[in-house]
């Protein structure tokens, strides 16, 4: 029997506790805990992880050369 959603956790908070998880099952399993079966809150908590990693790159992994961040 599946529980119910935690509707004291907002969408900041769920979207948090997922990328804490490094695991991709684990944070999976993370994101239904939390939204239990609503598929609305369910996709907009995808969608910002799914920012977030297309995102990451600007902090430094994809620098532009010939930027503050490039002494060369």
């Amino acid at each position: 029997m599946a529980e119910e959603p935690n509707h004291e956790m907002v969408e900041r908070d769920i979207f948090l506790a997922a990328l804490d998880e490094a695991d991709r099952l684990r944070r999976e399993a993370v994101i239904e805990e939390c939204c239990g079966g609503n598929a609305k809150v369910r996709a907009r908590i995808e969608s910002l992880l799914r920012h977030h990693a297309n995102d990451s790159p600007l902090l430094g992994a994809g620098k532009a050369e010939g930027t503050w961040m490039d002494p060369d």
